[in-house]
């Protein structure tokens, strides 16, 4: 079993990272976590978090109040398990 993992960082209201399986690999589950690098990470909310398809597992997070959040980063991970 492998485990991609997505991350990104930013300042900006949105953002949506996902975990991509490699060729011949399906998505088994997934999640997600959410860090603030600086201000209050209860102020972004994780507005989905589901596979995208059999070997893509996305999420999307979006600040609920700018001024509180600062820079912060949400981070996808899924196993993966070979096809059948």
């Amino acid at each position: 079993m492998s485990i991609p993992v997505m991350f990104f960082a930013c300042d900006t209201t949105f953002i949506g990272p996902g975990a991509n399986c490699t060729a011949g690999k399906n998505v088994l589950g997934g999640g997600h976590v959410v860090v603030a690098v600086s201000g209050n990470e209860a102020a972004v909310s994780v507005t989905a978090n589901r596979p995208s398809d059999s070997d893509n597992w996305s999420v999307t997070g979006a600040e609920d109040i700018d001024v509180l959040v600062g820079i912060w980063s949400l981070q996808a991970f899924a196993p993966c398990v070979t096809a059948s």
